[in-house]
């Protein structure tokens, strides 16, 4: 994957990325050895953080790392000038908590229930350490555990603070509410014909409880 991602983006000044060319633009953080250790395949799990540091110095889209290149598709193309302000793991993992149910109860999610839906991948700890801020630099295959446990895009991971979150806040205020979470669930599965007609069911309410 890095290799292709070498020769998919070449260094500004032309040429390929080498080690010392890593370096000197990570200011160091991401050193020639990481560079030929993890080019050359000795690095099974790299941090999150060195990840995003060469996905910003390279300028392509940091969750190229978690997918398939055969699903990279509109991914390719590069973003420049993506602001640098991003939301911290901690906020990212409990939005994820407070605003996505369980199917089964309609009640928000448990830290027990995503350690099991990770299949050993994670502890109960590890995710409690993320969202106390402990844990910052999740490794590849936590980050894949997490995504599948949510059912969400690994991408999500790397959404930058400029860009409209996931849920935004008055969504999450709204699912914090029970029943409001249960009509959610049950209208996950009905048709998009039904599923209108109960949007205009819902504004005929709306419009009875004004009068």
């Amino acid at each position: 994957m890095f290799e292709r991602l070498l020769e998919m983006y070449p260094h500004p000044g032309g040429g390929r990325w080498t080690g010392p060319k890593m370096e000197e633009a990570t200011g160091g953080f991401v050193n020639a050895s990481y560079f030929s250790n993890l080019l050359n395949g000795r690095i099974k799990q790299p941090g999150l953080d060195k990840l995003k540091a060469i996905a910003e110095a390279m300028d392509f889209p940091p969750e190229l790392w978690l997918e398939e290149p055969e699903r990279w598709g509109k991914r390719l193309a590069p973003e420049r000038g993506r602001p640098s302000s991003e939301a911290s793991l901690a906020k990212l993992l409990d939005n994820l908590f407070e605003s996505i149910p369980d199917e089964r109860t309609s009640r928000p999610l448990s830290e027990a229930e995503i350690t099991r839906r990770s299949a050993g991948k994670l502890t109960m700890q590890e995710i409690r350490d993320m969202r106390a801020g402990k844990l910052t630099n999740p490794n590849m295959e936590q980050i894949l555990a997490l995504s599948a446990a949510f059912d969400v895009d690994p991408s999500y991971w790397f959404r930058r603070g400029k860009k409209q979150p996931l849920v935004d806040q008055r969504t999450v205020e709204a699912l914090r509410d029970r029943d409001n979470r249960l009509l959610l669930h049950r209208s996950l599965n009905l048709s998009k014909d039904h599923k209108d007609m109960l949007l205009i069911l819902m504004e005929q309410l709306k419009e009875r409880d004004k009068d």
